[in-house]
């Protein structure tokens, strides 16, 4: 507990100081709880949020425009550009682009640069400090709400923006678990999980569960890999034999704390599957491409004016914007780049991708769309910096 907490030998640039902010977001919700009961200070609760994000980067602008790549223009004003053409081309989305506008190009697409710029490296330990910290106060946070509000608490319901939030940093505790298998990184990362069940979100676990066994195959040469491939092995004959007792235990628990129990009443009513509409939704979309004449697809969030959402599939999502051929062609491209990158990367490195991809890729096949999605764009930077490298130099900044 004592290396989660102790930040005393950090010497921060501001640089630094961004990197770790921006990693960190999500614990500016519970600060904002904390400042709201603070006199004087709760009337400016918005602003000082906003300060404590855009501080760190306007301090860092020097340190950002030193390092600005050309690729880094090219990818932020080529998709800008892209984005305002929609209006032009399909000016029935321009609700629904309206809606992201600000959000995308600001603070979403400059993820790409955050990415390109990052040595995972050199931000290992802060980011894992940072994750882990965030997995301790949200279990504090919600099971210490669930406590004071449990005879109130509709356990059917869930909160997907908060479980996948989380997800990026139960995956890190997670990778930190590979890599050390210390009683305190196994417990952090069964803490993230619980949790992460306790907010009734199928996707997250998934999620979770695909980076589990992808990096147990992927980097199966190391030398704890017999240990995981055992204790998967294990963990599979345990939860087959007692499958429906487990289940039963879980409901209850989550029951007592006032927490969702959807995932497992799913599970308990064999309803795992069930996609909650995104069936009807896919099935819409595919049979307005098969059966409309807009060979050219129906543009960014051009899916909304027919079923009132996202796709919750990228492919799909790829295929309705910008049509099947293009769509597909970009689909290869951005696969192509990624596991490209994924090959040229040193060992940690690829972990740091995989963690990227299991965050963003893997969720976007199952919820979201990827302009609302900052660990894409921050995934393709990464991966955009991986190329970058020259072969016969080992990249790494010191500052």
């Amino acid at each position: 507990m004592r290396n989660i907490l102790n930040i005393s030998r950090w010497r921060l640039s501001p640089f630094d100081l961004m990197v770790y902010v921006l990693w960190g977001v999500l614990l500016l919700s519970y600060w904002r709880g904390i400042n709201n009961k603070i006199p004087f200070f709760k009337n400016y609760t918005d602003e000082l949020e906003i300060a404590i994000v855009v501080v760190p980067i306007v301090l860092a602008l020097p340190q950002i425009v030193k390092r600005i790549k050309p690729i880094d223009l090219i990818f932020c004003i080529g998709f800008a550009l892209l984005y305002l053409l929609n209006y032009v081309f399909y000016p029935e989305n321009h609700i629904a682009l309206d809606d992201r506008l600000l959000r995308c190009l600001f603070t979403v697409v400059p993820f790409f640069i955050y990415g390109r710029m990052l040595d995972i490296d050199r931000y290992y330990k802060g980011f894992y400090r940072i994750s882990a910290f965030t997995i301790l106060l949200t279990v504090f946070y919600y099971f210490s709400y669930a406590q004071n509000v449990a005879v109130d608490v509709d356990t059917e319901n869930y909160n997907m923006s908060a479980s996948y939030n989380l997800l990026p940093h139960v995956l890190f505790v997670l990778w930190a678990t590979f890599k050390k298998q210390s009683l305190e990184n196994i417990g952090l990362s069964i803490l993230g999980i619980f949790q992460i069940i306790a907010y009734g979100t199928r996707g997250p676990l998934v999620c979770a569960l695909v980076f589990f066994t992808l990096y147990a195959l992927i980097f199966s040469d190391m030398k704890y890999a017999r240990l995981i491939k055992g204790l998967i092995v294990a963990m599979g004959i345990a939860v087959s034999m007692f499958f429906y007792e487990i289940a039963i235990f879980l409901q209850l628990q989550l029951q007592n704390f006032g927490m969702s129990t959807r995932i497992v009443d799913k599970i308990i009513e064999d309803e795992l599957t069930d996609g909650s509409g995104r069936e009807w939704i896919a099935e819409a979309l595919y049979d307005i491409l098969e059966n409309g004449k807009n060979f050219c697809g129906y543009g960014l969030l051009g899916a909304e004016r027919y079923v009132g959402t996202y796709p919750h599939k990228i492919y799909l999502e790829f295929m309705f914007s910008f049509g099947y051929v293009v769509g597909i062609l970009l689909l290869f491209a951005v696969v192509l780049f990624i596991v490209k990158a994924f090959i040229k990367a040193s060992q940690i490195n690829k972990e740091f991708i995989l963690l990227l991809v299991c965050g963003s890729v893997v969720k976007l096949c199952m919820s979201g769309t990827f302009l609302d999605d900052t660990i894409f764009f921050m995934l393709l930077g990464n991966c955009a910096q991986m190329l970058m490298r020259k072969k016969s130099l080992l990249y790494n900044w010191r500052r």
